[in-house]
């Protein structure tokens, strides 16, 4: 199994995420967010190259399209933060 399908897994297996997880990785970054937008989805997490060197995603938000980063053992929390759980 590759590095980044590990983290993959390693994210939308996490027992401690208590929403759907929908996970994308056909086409663009740039269409999958359009994609997630479209069906309302609030946030998306990316992994990408910088997630192998320091263990961050990035974090993009549908209504103001700001992007942030965080640690991928911080997700949990955001998550509960961000839904109000």
């Amino acid at each position: 199994m590759s590095d980044k399908n590990q983290k993959e897994k390693e994210i939308t297996q996490s027992s401690d995420l208590y929403v759907r997880i929908y996970y994308d990785k056909k086409g663009t970054v740039g269409k999958r967010y359009f994609r997630q937008d479209e069906i309302g989805t609030p946030f998306c997490f990316t992994i990408d190259g910088q997630t192998f060197v320091d263990g961050t995603v990035t974090v993009r938000y549908r209504d103001t399209r700001k992007q942030e980063r965080i640690h991928v053992s911080k997700i949990a929390e955001f998550v509960k933060e961000k839904m109000k759980f």
